[in-house]
């Protein structure tokens, strides 16, 4: 598929990663209007992601159809920074969306509507043992936190 194939010409991914992309638009017979984006995610000792839905910042019709896989490089603990995840978020629909600016206007994207905001205590860590998986979608209100660096990639 066009997807497959611009994945396959990404510089920007590791060969092995590139592969599994490649394998998933494959599988899945996506064509030149899905794709399968690939991200790499090297933890740093201030490393935080802040609550978020990946929705958010992927668009896609109708709202939501985005699928996350996190695949885990080595065990991936609430003290290293496993994904953590509010049970349900999923059914809440999205309030903010990220969009592109006009052409020629700095900076190129910008955000419209508001996040929602979260008690701590509403977020249940999801830890994967190095090898494992687990399955996100795009309206899953996710976050990370690591407490310690992570020598290689956690996901």
């Amino acid at each position: 598929s066009a997807s497959a194939e611009k994945l396959k010409a990404d510089k920007d991914v590791a060969p092995p990663m590139k592969d599994f992309g490649f394998r998933i638009s494959k599988f899945l017979g996506l064509d030149e209007q899905q794709s399968v984006q690939i991200l790499q995610c090297y933890l740093q000792e201030d490393y935080r992601v802040t609550p978020h839905q990946d929705a958010t910042f992927l668009y896609t019709e109708p709202l939501g159809r985005v699928m996350g896989v996190w695949i885990a490089l080595e065990d991936a603990t609430e003290e290293n920074g496993c994904l953590w995840f509010i049970p349900g978020s999923h059914k809440t629909g999205i309030t903010r969306r990220m969009v592109r600016t006009p052409e020629g206007t700095f900076p190129r994207t910008q955000f419209i509507g508001s996040e929602r905001t979260y008690a701590d205590e509403k977020f249940v860590t999801a830890p994967v043992k190095k090898g494992k998986h687990l399955e996100t979608w795009g309206l899953l209100e996710t976050w990370g936190l690591p407490e310690t660096p992570l020598d290689e990639c956690s996901f």
